[in-house]
């Protein structure tokens, strides 16, 4: 089943599929990063120079060389002003700006300033990864 729809992306011009839900698809094509449903219908009008999956009901989408966060749509809720970013879990992403790291809310508001060097995440009694 998973090389005929390789076979049928390929056909539409797709150059690769990430399935996201049983209702949304990451699509790769020659324009960039955008989301399709089940039938590869497009859910947004834009493509983004790389994109990843949702979790927490945002996604990191790059734009101008920087990543934010964009919800289901395709808007950036959080503006792309990170060099890096990592995945919302549980309501805290981890970030890159001016080389340093930080932890962010899903507003976009870092959650304390500090001179630390890294920052590591995990959940007590859970072997569960974050970051």
């Amino acid at each position: 089943m998973k090389k005929y729809i390789f076979i049928f992306c390929s056909l539409l011009g797709f150059q690769a599929l990430f399935p996201q839900t049983s209702n949304m698809f990451l699509i790769e094509t020659e324009h960039g990063y955008t989301y399709v449903d089940r039938n590869f219908n497009p859910l947004m009008d834009r493509h983004f120079t790389k994109a990843g999956r949702f979790f927490d009901g945002l996604a990191v989408a790059s734009e101008n060389d920087y990543v934010g966060y964009i919800n289901t749509r395709g808007r950036f809720v959080i503006k792309p002003e990170f060099e890096y970013a990592l995945p919302f879990h549980h309501g805290v992403a981890k970030v890159w700006k001016d080389g340093k790291v930080y932890l962010i809310n899903k507003r976009g508001r870092i959650l304390f300033n500090h001179n630390y060097r890294f920052i590591r995440h995990g959940i007590k009694n859970s072997f569960e990864p974050i970051f």
